[in-house]
C-alpha cells in the first residue's frame, strides 16, 4: 500500500463525521429538475466547500489536529479521504513518511495534492454525476407514484 492511501484511512478514522449529506435543492412547487440541473446544483457543493477542505486538510498534515468545521466540507473531507484511501495500487513515494501528521510542509502540500486535488480534477465530475443521476432516477419514480397516469 502507498503511503498516501494509508495516510488517508487514518486521517480517515480521526477526522470529524457529518450526517450532512450533498443533495439538491428541491423545488416544492412540483416542479420536477433537469438530470443537468441536479447535477451542477451538487459540482456548486463541491466548489463552496473546496477552499474549507484545503484549510482541514492543511491543518491536519501539519499539526496532526483536524480543525472545528461541520456539513459540507466534512462530508467532502470524508468523501475525498474515502476515495484517496481506495488508491492503494500506487507505488510508494520514497520520500513520503510513513508516520502520521504532524509532517513537514512539503509532504502537507503533497499530501494535498494527492488527495483533495486529484479528487477535483479526477473524481468529482464522476462523483456528481452517479449521485446526480441517483437523485433523478428518485425524484422520476416519486413524480410516477403520484402521477400514475401521466
Amino acid at each position: 500500500m502507498n503511503q498516501i492511501a494509508a495516510a488517508s484511512e487514518i486521517g480517515l478514522k480521526t477526522c470529524p463525521k457529518t450526517s450532512w449529506t450533498a443533495q439538491p435543492t428541491v423545488d416544492y412547487t412540483g416542479q420536477r429538475l433537469a438530470f443537468e440541473t441536479i447535477k451542477s446544483q451538487l459540482l456548486d457543493e463541491a466548489s463552496r466547500a473546496r477552499a474549507k477542505l484545503f484549510v482541514m486538510l492543511t491543518n491536519w498534515a501539519l499539526t496532526g489536529a483536524w480543525p472545528q468545521f461541520r456539513n459540507s466540507p466534512v462530508y467532502f473531507l470524508n468523501e475525498i479521504l474515502r476515495w484517496s484511501a481506495a488508491k492503494k495500487s500506487f507505488a510508494p513515494d520514497p520520500d513520503f513518511p510513513t508516520t502520521p501528521p504532524p509532517w513537514e510542509p512539503k509532504h502537507a502540500a503533497h499530501f494535498l495534492d494527492r488527495t483533495v486535488l486529484d479528487w477535483y480534477m479526477l473524481e468529482c465530475d464522476r462523483w456528481s454525476a452517479d449521485l446526480a443521476r441517483e437523485e433523478f432516477e428518485l425524484q422520476e419514480s416519486h413524480f410516477a407514484q403520484m402521477h400514475p397516469l401521466e
